[in-house]
């Protein structure tokens, strides 16, 4: 996920977005085995921060109101599906040249 969203751009991912932790999330970095990993809702992974508390950063589609003025923080880990199950369904373009 890092080197599509480094090297191609923003990737478009499924993440579990029945959770009450993602659904009336403010701020912060979402970590842990909050919100489960079964896919239910469409978000865009924009970017990332590898600091000290490495995040990935995406945009929702519920409007500025959610989150972070409509994106949220979830913690980049090496689980199978990454919290939220946010590594499980990444679909972005491959170029053909």
């Amino acid at each position: 996920m890092l080197a599509a969203v480094a090297f191609g751009g923003p990737v478009s991912t499924l993440i579990c977005g029945m959770s009450g932790v993602f659904q009336n999330y403010k701020s912060g970095i979402i970590k842990g085995d909050v919100c489960g990993n079964f896919p239910t809702h469409a978000v865009l992974v924009v970017g990332y921060d590898r600091g000290h508390d490495p995040y990935y950063r995406i945009k929702n589609s519920w409007g500025t109101k959610w989150g972070e003025y409509g994106y949220a923080r979830i913690v980049i880990d090496d689980t199978e599906y990454g919290v939220c199950g946010l590594l499980r369904e990444p679909v972005y373009p491959i170029s053909k040249s």
